[in-house]
């Protein structure tokens, strides 16, 4: 093997870049009745938007459960995005979650009230006032009133669990986080992992701004595997694509 390249870049592109915890709620995500595909559509989003999401976690429909796991997620995390359990039915428990986690009292939203009765129309009931009762000082998150509202408060984002609905709100705040981006590349082989695992190995110590993954795949008995590089510095990529590359077996 050749030299190790010169530098000593930090690792995965510095400490001082915004990272994300992804907390979906729901006993049907729990129970497989449920396929997560919120979780993997904002971990997507989120590397779009040069953040990274470091912790993916789902948790069922109990307060205490709900809360603890927030209020980890929000000490460790830039961002904490959750999705699921802000509707107007019992086990919708949310809302009081990130009140306890964030210790502060639910509070009737000055606004929500009358939103709520615009979106429902004729189908408004007092049920659905529950859903007026948000952690104090949460901001909503709406367009022009024609948009079912999640909220924000201090690093935490609380969405919707509807797919249609979660990725409207997250449109909204999209626009507002910002990280340095990541750049990317891959490559495809038929190689068993353990031919390259040890190369891999090299190039992790070689370059620890460089996060590097093999993911394999078994499709009609047939093997593959994507490796894949991904760094927020384009140059270090390169160079790290570059070194494989030159040593890759076969």
């Amino acid at each position: 093997m050749s030299s190790k390249p010169k530098g000593n870049r930090p690792s995965g592109g510095g400490g001082t870049n915004p990272t994300a915890a992804i907390v979906t709620v729901g006993n049907e995500l729990l129970s497989g009745e449920t396929e997560n595909t919120n979780a993997s559509w904002l971990a997507r989003e989120l590397l779009d938007c040069g953040i990274a999401p470091k912790l993916i976690l789902t948790l069922p429909d109990e307060v205490a459960a709900i809360a603890r796991g927030l209020r980890d997620a929000a000490a460790s995390h830039s961002h904490v995005f959750v999705t699921g359990g802000v509707g107007p039915t019992p086990d919708d428990v949310t809302r009081e979650a990130v009140a306890e986690a964030l210790e502060v009292p639910l509070a009737d939203h000055p606004t929500m009230p009358g939103l709520l009765r615009r979106l429902y129309g004729e189908k408004f009931t007092d049920r659905v006032l529950v859903m007026a009762r948000l952690p104090e000082g949460a901001e909503l998150l709406t367009d022009d009133g024609t948009l079912f509202p999640g909220f924000r408060i201090k690093n935490l984002y609380v969405f919707p669990g509807l797919p249609d609905l979660m990725r409207a709100n997250f449109a909204l705040v999209k626009p507002t986080l910002q990280g340095a981006p990541f750049h990317s590349k891959s490559l495809t082989t038929s190689l068993d992992e353990s031919l390259y695992a040890e190369l891999l190995a090299e190039a992790m110590a070689a370059f620890p701004q460089v996060l590097f993954g093999s993911y394999p795949h078994l499709e009609d008995g047939r093997f593959t595997a994507t490796v894949m590089l991904r760094s927020r510095d384009a140059d270090a990529l390169e160079e790290a694509w570059g070194w494989l590359n030159e040593r890759w077996p076969g």
